[in-house]
């Protein structure tokens, strides 16, 4: 079955690019086009598409807002594509956080393989289900886990993440304490030239980030999140160290790369938690760490975006537990006081 869609771009020449690039590819239909927010949210409304492509960038106009109006209003699988305007970058995190599914590079209309991966990433994002601004509801607390015996490592709580992302990742380090007697590292699928805004966004909410692009050493009150192009590993030493190495499912960094290190180095000391997101990158390290005594949990399939590698997470074996986003934040807090409670001296 052929995928409709409908385009949003202020530029005709974009229009004409992106509309020759689906229909050579033979699965794409496009039954509308638009330039505008009023305009596009009147053909979405219309034709019901099955995708929607819509630039982040509109004449005199927001294409996040356009994709917030459109989600308010229908359920639909947004995609923004952009040019990546590195100096505007942190208004795709705002695109992630209305409920897009993704923010794609616009390929060049000279290059084959780039036009072949966003197809194919199109293809991908057409089969989801349709997001909505409306999400099922999950409980508001959380249940008691379990929780392992841990040595003399300090606590760590490990965060893997793709599509729809931004926004729980957002709502987790939001419900956290600030500081947290733990680090937090992250691994977020993304493009490499949207990861510094993403980082620079998740400061504004009251953590100290650091882009992690060199060996470093993590402290507790700290989110580190792995920068791009490179895997992000802890070693035996202690160290939070980027790593070159070909993609992992698809992606670099990959989220195996991050719990299978943590499942070699303390892994008795680890809360990780699988969110939203495609594919099943993460869930065999997800049961490593289950299988070396970590603590781990999946983001509720009902509050995913995607709940793709979730529930791969829930395949595998790797966790039993499905928590809501607000959920993991006590969760992991809970797992962080309780662990640092063993290593406390006890009175005598």
């Amino acid at each position: 079955m052929r995928t409709r869609v409908v385009l949003v771009d202020d530029s005709a020449s974009a229009l004409f690019a992106l509309r020759q690039i689906l229909e050579r590819s033979g699965v794409f239909d496009i039954v509308g086009e638009a330039r505008t927010s009023a305009k596009a949210i009147e053909l979405v409304q219309a034709t019901r598409p099955d995708l929607v492509t819509m630039d982040v960038y509109l004449d005199g106009q927001d294409g996040v807002e356009a994709a917030r109006s459109i989600l308010e209003r229908v359920p639909a699988r947004v995609v923004l594509v952009t040019g990546l305007d590195p100096a505007r970058a942190g208004l795709s995190m705002r695109a992630l956080t209305v409920g897009a599914l993704d923010v794609l590079r616009k390929p060049d209309a000279t290059s084959e393989h780039e036009q072949r991966r966003f197809l194919a990433a199109l293809r991908a994002l057409a089969k989801v289900g349709l997001v909505g601004t409306t999400r099922t509801p999950v409980p508001s607390s959380a249940p008691p886990i379990p929780r392992s015996t841990p040595s003399s490592t300090p606590a760590l709580v490990a965060l893997g993440a793709s599509t729809g992302g931004p926004a729980v990742l957002a709502r987790i380090l939001g419900a956290i304490p600030k500081p947290l007697n733990a680090p937090v590292v992250i691994v977020q699928h993304m493009e490499a030239a949207h990861i510094p805004s993403f980082a620079e966004w998740l400061g504004t909410g009251g953590h100290s980030v650091v882009l992690v692009e060199e060996p470093v050493r993590p402290e507790a009150g700290v989110v580190y999140v792995a920068a791009g192009r490179t895997h992000l590993q802890l070693e035996a030493n202690g160290m939070l160290v980027p790593r070159a190495g070909a993609p992992r499912n698809f992606q670099l960094p990959s989220i195996d790369e991050l719990f299978e290190s943590l499942a070699r180095v303390c892994p008795r000391q680890t809360f990780g938690a699988l969110l939203t997101g495609m594919g099943e990158d993460g869930a065999k390290g997800l049961r490593l760490l289950a299988d070396a005594g970590a603590t781990t949990v999946v983001q509720s399939l009902a509050s995913c975006v995607v709940p793709g590698m979730p529930a791969a997470g829930l395949k595998h074996g790797g966790a039993s537990l499905e928590l809501g986003p607000e959920e993991v934040a006590v969760a992991a807090t809970r797992f962080v006081a309780a662990t640092r409670a063993t290593l406390e001296p006890k009175p005598t």
